[in-house]
């Protein structure tokens, strides 16, 4: 019966981390946009190209790039309002930005971490409720990984700047894809491997 237990724990736990692990495609860049920003790109105007580290890069560039890259490696995205930039010339309403390669200084991610801790500590009890529905909390997670609000708070006290790769923070995502948390804010920190 233990074999059994370990094995179909063995089994999930390599199913999550390929899941994560995955080459990523301009289909799954699209879901992706679409949960965090809560939009339907179809419906709406969007440029055709993307930013890639800062650098404007066609649909069918960054189709041939995707495939190369983990769905874990992409730190970051934006949807930018193309009406408030330079992009003039283009008809479209939304850009969409990817970060692959962002360097955060210590000082940003010390920034960051005492928001999200304050958000935590500010919403939940000081003592642990089984099954608490945090109203105010934001979503975090780690790795691609949804954590609880308490697993959320417990871990970000143990978490220190030199561990992480990227935090970001999003503030309309879908609570369909991300959990009911996320309509307070989702925020994804990426560790170092």
């Amino acid at each position: 019966m233990l074999r059994l237990l370990y094995l179909l724990f063995a089994i999930f736990f390599s199913s999550a981390q390929s899941l994560y692990s995955q080459k990523t495609s301009f289909e799954k860049l699209v879901t992706e946009v679409e949960a965090k920003f809560t939009i339907e790109l179809d419906t709406t105007s969007l440029c055709d190209f993307f930013v890639i580290d800062g650098v404007p890069t066609s649909q069918d560039s960054i189709k041939r790039k995707l495939s190369g890259i983990k769905q874990s490696e992409i730190l970051s995205l934006a949807l930018v309002d193309a009406n408030k930039t330079r992009i003039t010339e283009y008809n479209c309403d939304y850009l969409i930005v990817v970060n692959i390669k962002e360097y955060q200084s210590r000082k940003t991610k010390l920034a960051a971490l005492d928001k999200i801790k304050s958000n935590l500590n500010e919403s939940l009890p000081q003592i642990t409720i089984t099954d608490f529905e945090c109203a105010d909390c934001q979503q975090v997670m780690i790795d691609g990984k949804r954590l609880l609000p308490y697993e959320a708070k417990t871990f970000l006290d143990t978490l220190r700047p030199k561990d992480i790769l990227n935090i970001a923070f999003y503030t309309s995502p879908n609570p369909l894809v991300y959990g009911s948390n996320s309509k307070n804010g989702l925020v994804d920190i990426k560790l170092k491997k």
